[in-house]
């Protein structure tokens, strides 16, 4: 994997989970975000809808990094929405939008690499 932020998230959970979390940051890839500042909480919001935009198609609310189709709050894992952005927004990581409960390895790469330089004593 070349995205360091897609590793964190392999070693941070279980093999189904990150099954999961894979099948929807595919679906996130065939999505485009809009960018829209909220005046009335100050931050940054999003719009997303699927690449091919046609009549019909349904445009998804993304605010404060919760989602409007609720698919976090009920499995804990990060919908497609949510990654569309995470994707479009430089230094997101895509850990951050699982529910703590379900990481069950390590939780960031610098932990890791940590570990594996106390391995090297100087």
């Amino acid at each position: 994997m070349n995205d360091s932020r897609l590793t964190a998230v392999r070693l941070a959970t279980d093999r189904r989970l990150f099954e999961l979390f894979m099948e929807n940051y595919v679906k996130a890839l065939s999505m485009t975000t809009r960018r829209l500042f909220n005046h009335f909480t100050g931050s940054m919001d999003f719009q997303v809808s699927p690449i091919n935009f046609k009549e019909g198609d349904t445009v998804i609310n993304v605010t404060n990094w919760e989602c409007s189709c609720a698919e976090r709050l009920k499995t804990g894992v990060a919908c497609s929405h949510l990654l569309a952005c995470a994707i479009a927004t430089t230094g997101k990581q895509y850990l951050d939008l699982f529910k703590k409960r379900w990481r069950t390895g390590q939780s960031s790469l610098d932990q890791s690499a940590e570990e594996d330089l106390s391995l090297y004593p100087e």
